[in-house]
């Protein structure tokens, strides 16, 4: 019988662990990308959407967008004020935006709002005499839908902005 071209010889111990050293070299392929890159130096344009912590001038996170970076300045701007100028030695954390997942937030919602309207039906059905009760063919799947449009609609629309520290 002809050998693969590949042979990974078999343990021949008690067990093989072959595929325990197949998911320990899928896991720490999927982990290294994400290492590298947290280990790059960023750059940074003009425009991006950011949040300083610079304590004690800015001590909770502000949200607004790069105006300028200098060597030893942090200039942003926020929609209240006209630019903020920040010594980059006080900068405690920076964040960059990585935008909503409202794609996420509206399942989960949709999910939440499926249950809550399929509640809501099973108690008025239950009150209007259950299944044979006068209520029930007419709202048979009317809430559960309503829920279910309800939630997604409003998971979508307040999605929270996702942020990724960058650098320290």
């Amino acid at each position: 019988m002809p050998q693969p071209a590949l042979a990974i010889p078999a343990f021949r111990g008690k067990r093989d662990l072959r595929p325990a050293a197949l998911l320990a070299a899928v896991l720490l392929l999927a982990v290294l990308p994400r290492q590298a890159r947290s280990q790059q130096a960023v750059h940074v344009e003009p425009g991006t959407r950011i949040r300083v912590t610079a304590p004690p001038m800015l001590a909770d996170p502000l949200p607004g967008w790069l105006v300028e970076l200098r060597a030893d300045t942090l200039v942003f701007a926020t929609p209240q004020t006209q630019r903020i100028a920040v010594s980059r030695q006080s900068v405690r954390r920076l964040e960059l935006t990585m935008g909503r997942d409202r794609w996420d937030r509206g399942l989960r919602g949709g999910m939440a709002g499926l249950l809550l309207g399929t509640l809501a039906e099973l108690t008025i059905a239950e009150k209007d005499g259950g299944p044979d009760g006068p209520c029930f063919p007419c709202v048979s799947g009317g809430y559960a839908f309503s829920g279910l449009v309800l939630g997604a609609t409003l998971g979508a629309l307040l999605a929270p902005e996702r942020w990724e520290r960058v650098g320290r």
